[in-house]
């Protein structure tokens, strides 16, 4: 989909003159315009309610720089945020990748349309029923690929190179590249090995020569010790108890997630990609990070290289945002208004991305509020009514089916209901504005509903992501039912024993039940270890700790052996004349629910994966 923003010349320069009279690159001491005001109030009102701990803002327009700085970067020194303060900002990282594929580009030496192999050397991606994973597809998250976090970084500066951990951690092709976007953090680690290929160079010094000194952005980097005696922000967790700090992790796919640089640089790398090549990115590169590269329908949004699309009233957006332990962070550029913004901050929510991503696109939409003309209310067009054909249960395809970061799924689903001629996701509420197509009756964001061949709905897409629809054994909701009820038949079978034992006496069935009562006590005792390990999973150091890994790995793998053993036990039972029925209906139960429950693990990745990945 490509659509040109149709904004009046009075809306422009109304919206230029907000922002562009500020504050040069000087710290600033005052807000010299209205919107640079209304952010600190509304920004500033949110930090303080929500207790959070420091927030960097840059807002870049007509050359000039605004800057915002709130909270503190350390909490225990009370050291104040800073224009010159750095932070992490994960993903942003990408941007850098993106770039300097492109300047291969224009230097003859990457075709976007080839297969990725042609350019790697040690190593092969896969790819899915003969679909060849292009260049393309690296920069615009349609690989196909698996994803997973495992072995992403450590507490310690152990990483063998950025060949040897993409080598250790190739995923599989669970879909065909060039179908759907699924964001993938690997993808870019990929493309960071093609420009090492190509250049000579390792990807940090190819950065260094290309961008970083060219640009003279002297306080961003990918290495902490490149930046000692730079003011850092300390990154924490907001945990029920409060904050506590993070620990710095070396992130070995670095070119994805690693780098780190403060408001004053990003303000610079923002106006030159706002400048269409007067400081050092040419006029080719910044046409193809804005120009929309791929999007599942033609009439909703869609991604450039590098950057997500979003439509604020008629005010086209590019955008992306970062998080690693400790920090989030977003960028976006408006190419119409000459405008771009920066916003960076030193804590996330434990054990809840839904909340930290909420948390970060709320501060986004108060920004986009202060900086752009009031989006008009739009008077959707419906399209008829809307058939029931859409209602059902949508899992995001970005998950790892290969880990036990698969038990994300149970809380990775979105129900869409059809109520009153509206579809409703949670609480937005879309109208039908074309054939398969709906919009947002409070924003410009659609979705789109794909049919197979026979017309049935098969995926729901929006602007950056894609939902596979689910049949009815596939949904939440039955996996949670199915658990919980072999759960309670255990607890039952345990309660019940006594009353059993009276009946047959001492006898060899008597061993046969010990035998099964020992396996359900173990079964829910592997239940408890797991949901208080998993419950972790959010907290940087489960992934360091060989004992909580070795935990995962023993407790279900033991708990399963009990089970089998326990089921052959079920099978003798029946086969014993001398049982009643009441006792083999007894046992039975007791062995399904023990299948039931290791059934949800295995389907989980809780029993079986690759554990080297660690």
């Amino acid at each position: 989909m490509k659509r040109n923003a149709c904004v009046s010349y009075g809306m422009l320069f109304a919206a230029f003159c907000m922002v562009s009279t500020g504050y040069s690159q000087t710290e600033n001491t005052g807000w010299a315009n209205n919107a640079m005001t209304s952010m600190k109030k509304q920004v500033g009102t949110y930090i303080r309610a929500s207790r959070l701990p420091g927030m960097a803002i840059a807002v870049v327009a007509g050359g000039k720089f605004n800057f915002l700085n709130l909270g503190v970067a350390d909490r225990e020194t009370h050291t104040p945020v800073k224009t010159d303060t750095v932070f992490r900002i994960g993903g942003i990282s990408k941007l850098f990748v993106v770039m300097s594929i492109l300047k291969l580009v224009e230097e003859g030496k990457i075709d976007l349309h080839l297969p990725v192999n042609r350019y790697l050397t040690g190593l092969q991606v896969p790819d899915y029923g003969g679909h060849a994973v292009t260049m393309a597809d690296l920069l615009q998250d349609t690989t196909g690929l698996d994803e997973s976090g495992l072995g992403l970084s450590s507490l310690r500066n152990d990483s063998k190179g950025l060949q040897n951990y993409l080598r250790s951690h190739m995923p599989v092709a669970v879909m065909p590249a060039g179908k759907y976007i699924k964001y993938s953090n690997f993808s870019f680690g990929l493309a960071a090995r093609v420009v090492e290929v190509l250049s000579g160079q390792s990807y940090c010094d190819y950065v260094n020569t290309h961008w970083l000194r060219p640009l003279e952005l002297s306080s961003t980097a990918f290495s902490r010790w490149a930046l000692q005696g730079k003011p850092l922000a300390k990154g924490y967790l907001l945990t029920r108890a409060g904050y506590r700090q993070m620990p710095f992790d070396w992130i070995k796919n670095y070119p994805a997630l690693a780098m780190q640089t403060n408001a004053h640089d990003m303000a610079l790398f923002i106006k030159a990609l706002l400048d269409e090549g007067d400081h050092g990115v040419s006029p080719a590169i910044i046409d193809a990070m804005s120009r929309q590269q791929f999007s599942h329908h033609r009439n909703i949004a869609g991604v450039t290289f590098g950057l997500k699309e979003q439509f604020y009233g008629d005010t086209r957006v590019l955008w992306s945002w970062g998080w690693v332990a400790g920090f989030k962070s977003i960028i976006m550029l408006v190419p119409q208004l000459h405008i771009g913004v920066f916003i960076a901050s030193n804590y996330e929510i434990s054990g809840n991305r839904q909340q930290n991503l909420r948390d970060i696109l709320h501060v986004k939409s108060l920004v986009l509020k202060s900086l752009l003309p009031r989006p008009r209310k739009d008077t959707h067009v419906t399209v008829g009514t809307i058939d029931r054909t859409y209602a059902g249960h949508y899992r995001n395809m970005r998950y790892s089916h290969f880990t036990f970061q698969k038990i994300g799924n149970l809380f990775n689903e979105k129900f869409v209901k059809v109520v009153d001629d509206k579809l409703t996701i949670g609480s937005a509420e879309y109208v039908h504005v074309g054939k398969d197509l709906f919009q947002s009756i409070n924003s410009n964001q659609r979705i789109w509903f794909e049919r197979d061949q026979n017309g049935r709905v098969i995926t729901m897409a929006m602007s950056d992501k894609a939902f596979t629809r689910l049949v009815w054994y596939q949904s939440r909701s039955i996996h949670i039912l199915l658990l919980f009820s072999a759960l309670t038949t255990m607890v039952i079978f345990i309660g019940v024993y006594p009353l059993i034992r009276k009946r047959i006496g001492e006898s060899t069935l008597h061993n046969m039940l010990v035998w099964m009562v020992l396996n359900s006590f173990v079964s829910l005792a592997s239940f408890v270890v797991l949901v208080a390990i998993l419950s972790n999973l959010a907290g940087i150091e489960f992934w360091y700790q060989t004992t909580a890994v070795a935990t995962i790995k023993l407790v279900p793998v033991l708990a399963f052996l009990w089970a089998l053993a326990g089921f052959i036990n079920v099978m003798i039972a029946w086969r014993n004349t001398s049982c009643s029925r009441t006792i083999k209906l007894y046992v039975l139960a007791g062995g399904i629910a023990q299948l039931v429950y290791f059934s949800f693990l295995l389907n989980y990745r809780l029993i079986s994966f690759d554990y080297s990945m660690f």
